[in-house]
């Protein structure tokens, strides 16, 4: 038995990420869904695609800092007979965060992130009466802070590609949506223990993990 615990704390040393590693990779995501309505809906369309690439630095043995940075984007077109209405809100992300991981092996490890979570970006509604071809525009600008913890799962499948996932949010976040008429501002507590808006999957690289 003890020969099998020096063992395995012998496993779970050699598996640590060093000071000096850099991991590397994002969220890129694509989606588009197109679908026929009913007699008062005639068909809806709705575009989502984003584009974050992250990377970060080990400045410690698993303690990690780095910063997620990039655009996205979600569109959706709807038909009411005689109108068209369209839908988009294009948003540019800034998430610096810091990382500390446990590792359990030399294949998995958990891991707990803190994200301060920056989003910026605009609202634009255009509906067009198609009897009379006359379009309105509505436009809002959307801002958004969100500062809190997410825990997550590594598995290295080699030594220095991650396949990892995040679930859940604890933390504070505020809104904050400008038109033209009103300002409107929320400020919320939230806890997410499972939630499919905070849970990603993605594929990382760690640059010089041996």
């Amino acid at each position: 038995m003890l020969i099998g615990l020096i063992i395995q704390l012998h496993s779970i040393a050699e598996a640590q990420v060093s000071k000096g590693t850099y991991l590397i990779g994002g969220n890129f995501s694509f989606n588009y869904s197109k679908g026929e309505g009913n007699s008062n809906l005639a068909s809806q369309k709705s575009l989502q695609y984003a584009i974050l690439p992250k990377i970060g630095y080990f400045v410690a043995e698993n303690w990690a800092i780095g910063t997620r940075i990039g655009f996205e984007n979600n569109k959706s077109e709807y038909s009411f007979s005689p109108i068209t209405e369209k839908n988009s809100n294009p948003t540019f992300v800034f998430a610096p965060f810091a990382r500390y991981y446990y590792m359990l092996g030399e294949k998995a490890g958990v891991f707990i992130q803190g994200t301060v979570n920056f989003e910026k970006g605009n609202r634009v509604n255009e509906q067009t009466n198609n009897s009379t071809n006359v379009t309105q525009t509505s436009k809002q600008k959307v801002s958004g802070l969100e500062i809190g913890l997410t825990p997550g799962f590594v598995f290295f499948p080699s030594p220095k590609f991650g396949l990892e996932t995040t679930f859940g949010f604890l933390g504070y976040a505020r809104r904050k949506t400008k038109g033209n008429d009103a300002t409107a501002t929320s400020n919320n507590f939230v806890a997410y223990a499972s939630s499919l808006s905070y849970l990603n999957i993605g594929l990382h690289y760690y640059m010089s993990r041996k």
